[in-house]
């Protein structure tokens, strides 16, 4: 299965943010043992680094992002990408983009805890849990 993982998931697990840690954690680790191909778009990768830099020093987070680049393959993003995003009028242009980079790839899902921001998503969008329940 080929999962597009929102944000959220991300710094769920980066910032121990209880109570979304055990499941989003439980996704990357299904990632980690190559039961999922897990993906991300592009601007994550800078957006992680950026926000475990203000709680955390710039060596661990840059750790962090050798951890992620090693876990998940990162969706290069074109203008056409955020073109195309721009006319799904969906209310937040980041999730836009999330929807498009996981229709590029072929994903089954987008795994995020703010599914209602992809309701007009093509890829289908599952909260952690569900995507755990669902396809374990």
């Amino acid at each position: 299965m080929k999962v597009m993982v929102d944000l959220n998931v991300l710094v769920d697990v980066f910032q121990r943010r209880e109570p979304f840690y055990s499941h989003s954690a439980l996704v990357l680790r299904k990632i980690e043992r190559g039961t999922w191909s897990g993906f991300i778009p592009a601007h994550a990768v800078t957006t992680v680094h950026y926000l475990i830099s203000r709680v955390r020093t710039s060596a661990e987070a840059n750790a962090a992002i050798d951890k992620l680049l090693m876990l998940v393959n990162v969706v290069p993003e074109t203008k056409e990408t955020f073109l195309h995003a721009r006319v799904l009028g969906f209310r937040d242009f980041e999730d836009s983009v999330v929807s498009i980079s996981a229709s590029e790839m072929n994903c089954d899902y987008i795994v995020t805890r703010n599914t209602a921001d992809f309701r007009d998503s093509v890829v289908p969008a599952l909260e952690p849990s569900q995507l755990l329940e669902g396809a374990s």
